[in-house]
């Protein structure tokens, strides 16, 4: 009897042992999965921010160019290059 209680543990203590085995292999595993997904995400994020980067250094530049040619200089200057004659501001009156 006691010859077979003995047996029956070291089956056990295998069975648990594999057991043990099999779930620190699987975490592993799993483990190594998330941490690819996880970088694989942040190169995909840290391409999507020098995307917006680029977008928001190409509205500065536009915003800057559209300033440039809406200034009030500017128009003056194409106004007398196509000869229209310009109010002076000292003549103009507001009517209410």
């Amino acid at each position: 009897m006691l010859h077979y209680l003995i047996e029956l543990n070291r089956r056990y203590f295998k069975a648990i042992t594999l057991m043990f085995v099999i779930v620190a292999v699987s975490l592993l595993f799993v483990t190594g999965i998330v941490r690819g997904q996880c970088i694989s995400k942040g190169y995909e994020l840290s391409a999507l921010a020098d995307s917006v980067e680029q977008q928001r250094i190409a509205m500065e530049r536009a915003e800057s160019s559209r300033s440039k040619i809406l200034s009030k200089e500017n128009l003056f200057l194409l106004a007398n290059q196509k000869g229209f004659v310009m109010m002076s501001e000292g003549r103009t009156f507001n009517v209410q």
